[in-house]
């Protein structure tokens, strides 16, 4: 995927340089597969905080309700307005897959 980039420290480490999330946005939709844009999305939250509705925009190019649930826990950490999580009701089909990733942020 194109996402991270890597370059190299001078500790002579690889680290992932930041990618603006326009770019994953635009990488996302150029991806044909689900698998694709699933791994994209998964390179992305190393290392990136984010909105709710940064993360709902995110998990609306994935189709199984079980790999958006996947993502979005992982992401749980990593969200700077966890107050907005009702924002992303929408995203989820299942009652039991909202509640779990309101349980894991704690709400």
């Amino acid at each position: 995927s194109v996402i991270p980039v890597w370059r190299e420290a001078a500790s002579g480490d690889q680290v992932a340089h930041a990618t603006p999330f326009a770019e994953v946005r635009t990488a996302l939709r150029g991806a044909v597969f689900q698998k694709e844009r699933i791994a994209m999305i998964e390179d992305y939250l190393l290392g990136h905080s984010l909105s709710v509705a940064q993360l709902s925009e995110l998990l609306s190019a994935v189709d199984a309700e079980d790999a958006r649930l996947a993502l979005a826990l992982k992401a749980a950490p990593q969200l700077t307005d966890p107050q907005n999580l009702g924002q992303m009701d929408q995203a989820f089909y299942l009652s039991s897959s909202r509640k779990k990733l309101y349980e894991a942020v704690g709400q």
